[in-house]
């Protein structure tokens, strides 16, 4: 049995919801799937999500499989389709961020109470992130003034997106104490930034 029929066998058994067969195609193209992605995303955390989520759509849409396809065809379609999709959405996101943030500082100028209240948030801000580690303040500034994905943390910092997920959140809790510790800055300013804070990557 040629290739060609051994892949047609196993792409009909995976339609059959082998996970045998689906692991065995996972094993067959995982690394040149990978380079592929890398090629495009040119970020190794987020090749590696995009390879995972690329499978994920493999298994669940198996039954719709065409197994006359050819399957590192459809599979590369399906990874090519999945990387740009990611890649506009993280787009997307950092403009809305520095849009907003923008649009913030802007508002603040125009009003001398509100700017003066402005500056007093941040002032509390930063007294916040003073008391967390150098690490957190780091992964924390790089994330929010930087406008890095958890993933391009991850990647420069050594450590894995979930873990600089998890610094964030704490850090932003910290920062969450340290305004409802002072009810007279929680106004627009200090809500809108809670909400940018809370964005997640």
């Amino acid at each position: 049995m040629n290739k060609t029929m051994i892949e047609k066998k196993l792409v009909n058994e995976l339609k059959q919801g082998s996970e045998s067969a689906f692991n065995t195609l996972f094993k067959t193209y995982e690394r040149g799937l990978y380079s592929f992605v890398f090629s495009l995303v040119k970020l190794n955390g987020e090749a590696e999500d995009i390879v995972q989520q690329t499978f994920l759509k493999v298994w669940l849409n198996r039954t719709s499989i065409n197994s006359e396809m050819n399957f590192s065809t459809f599979l590369f379609t399906v990874a090519k389709n999945t990387a740009l999709n990611n890649l506009r959405r993280i787009a997307v996101e950092r403009s809305y961020l520095r849009d907003e943030m923008w649009r913030s500082v802007e508002l603040s100028r125009c009003f001398t109470d509100e700017k003066i209240e402005y500056d007093e948030l941040l002032s509390h801000i930063q007294d916040a992130l003073n008391n967390v580690s150098e690490l957190k303040k780091k992964i924390f500034e790089m994330s929010r003034r930087d406008g890095m994905s958890y993933s391009e943390i991850g990647e420069k910092m050594g450590i894995s997106k979930y873990t600089v997920k998890n610094h964030i959140a704490e850090t932003i809790q910290l920062i969450r104490k340290e305004i409802e510790n002072n009810k007279h800055i929680r106004n627009s300013f200090s809500i809108l930034l809670l909400f940018l804070f809370q964005k997640n990557n």
